[in-house]
């Protein structure tokens, strides 16, 4: 549907290529900046186009072509020849009068900015990239409500995601809440959370299952209501806040499960399957209190169905 509607937008025999990023805070230098962005970008799209190498890396074509084809060659591609090559391509009609191209970008907030490339700077960078090739060039852009952003686009640009997912939002609270007996109580607190999630259903998730974690301690509505005001709205910050608020047993026992999976992690060598098993994680507190267990004589292994 998206692309039968960006084809009648975008008139003639054009290619439609897309290509899309991801900001994230927590990752690596290039997932949270704009090295990171327009080198992923560039990349979608010549793999989607790879006929376009020659113009948009002309020194480095050349380079590749001139070199025997029994070498093996290896050129680094700077920063500077990364933005070259991505402007080549948004700016010269030659080499999109034939494509259309739609890129997906999600997290602006989420960029990790420089006192040189702040939040600004890339608000206009992404405007002059759809000025430069007004009808061939559409970007779709997801970020928090912050101000820099917010000020960029005009409402009639906007989707505010928070508004269609609010009555999902509601119907899941009130699900979870079905055992409290003031209905106004359960109204009251459903009201808070879902004002308070910023459209982020996750967040929702967790805030409810600590909720009715207070309410089996007995907590009062109000407890209930301040709980909710002050729990972190960032999800970094509320994992931590839900973290730090563990009991000791339950403290350690995440703590031993985050070193499994970060030890698997490093060792690489079944990076992307960490291959820990539920299974694996249920013999946890038989390894805490022998690490022999498993060699035992009188070790009884579970029979699986």
């Amino acid at each position: 549907m998206l692309n039968d509607e960006l084809a009648n937008d975008i008139k003639g025999p054009s290619d439609l290529v897309f290509a899309n990023f991801f900001f994230w805070k927590p990752g690596s230098t290039l997932q949270k900046s704009l090295t990171g962005l327009i080198r992923s970008l560039l990349h979608d799209v010549l793999s989607a186009c790879p006929h376009l190498i020659r113009e948009t890396l002309p020194d480095y074509w050349t380079q590749v072509k001139s070199t025997p084809w029994q070498s093996e060659c290896k050129l680094p591609l700077p920063d500077k020849s990364i933005r070259e090559a991505f402007s080549r391509l948004i700016s010269d009609r030659n080499l999109y009068k034939n494509h259309c191209f739609c890129f997906f970008i999600d997290g602006l907030d989420e960029y990790e900015g420089t006192y040189q490339e702040d939040a600004k700077t890339l608000v206009d960078m992404l405007q002059n990239w759809t000025k430069f090739a007004p009808t061939t060039v559409k970007i779709c852009v997801s970020s928090r409500e912050d101000n820099v952003f917010i000020n960029a686009f005009s409402a009639e640009q906007r989707i505010r995601l928070h508004d269609l997912t609010r009555s999902d939002m509601t119907c899941y609270v009130h699900e979870k809440l079905r055992h409290m007996d003031q209905e106004e109580s359960r109204i009251t607190l459903s009201k808070a959370i879902v004002e308070n999630a910023q459209g982020i259903f996750v967040w929702v998730a967790l805030v409810v299952k600590r909720i009715r974690e207070q309410i089996e301690n007995g907590a009062n509505l109000d407890t209930l209501e301040r709980e909710i005001y002050y729990l972190p709205k960032q999800l970094n910050g509320l994992y931590e806040h839900i973290l730090n608020s563990l009991v000791d047993s339950d403290l350690k026992a995440a703590y031993q499960t985050f070193s499994m999976v970060f030890k698997l992690n490093y060792d690489g060598s079944v990076y992307g399957n960490l291959g820990l098993t539920l299974l694996s994680c249920s013999f946890l507190e038989e390894y805490t209190q022998d690490p022999t267990f498993a060699s035992r004589e009188d070790f009884q292994r579970p029979s699986i169905d």
